[in-house]
């Protein structure tokens, strides 16, 4: 049973390096696409790496800013008014999905550096404490 569990945590890890792996490809191979004028194509690629990304969401978390690089990218590529990728139900939702994830990011990385700010606060205080009390003596021996 334990073994088991050893196996299937290492398989989930290796997945999610592949999609990793495979979904940075997709939005690198989009932006080259896009460079070369062939914005339909990059749609499509931009589309194939969300497609991923839904396919294997129960089993495989997926890096959210590289979930947020292909639904920004995506979004201001289907803004120009690209020819020939045709609009889905999920065009409308993808600024609003990506500005959450974003909101999501930003609030955690807040909240870890309010904690470190604390813990860097209470560092300096410990460190400063002995010195303060050197300063208090020498003060009261001088008076």
């Amino acid at each position: 049973d334990e073994i088991l569990g050893v196996l299937t945590a290492k398989a989930k890890i290796e997945a999610e390096e592949a999609q990793r792996a495979l979904t940075s490809a997709l939005n690198g191979l989009a932006g080259l696409m896009q460079l070369e004028g062939q914005r339909g194509e990059a749609v499509a690629a931009y589309r194939e790496a969300l497609r991923v990304m839904e396919a294997n969401k129960k089993d495989v978390d997926t890096d959210p800013l590289q979930r947020l690089h292909t639904l920004h990218n995506l979004h201001q590529l289907l803004s120009c008014g690209v020819t020939g990728a045709p609009r889905t139900l999920r065009d409308d939702s993808l600024q609003s999905n990506a500005q959450a994830i974003r909101d999501k990011y930003l609030a955690q990385r807040a909240a870890r550096l309010q904690a470190q700010a604390q813990d860097f606060s209470t560092a300096c205080a410990a460190a400063l404490a002995p010195t303060q009390r050197r300063a208090g003596r020498g003060a009261g021996a001088a008076g």
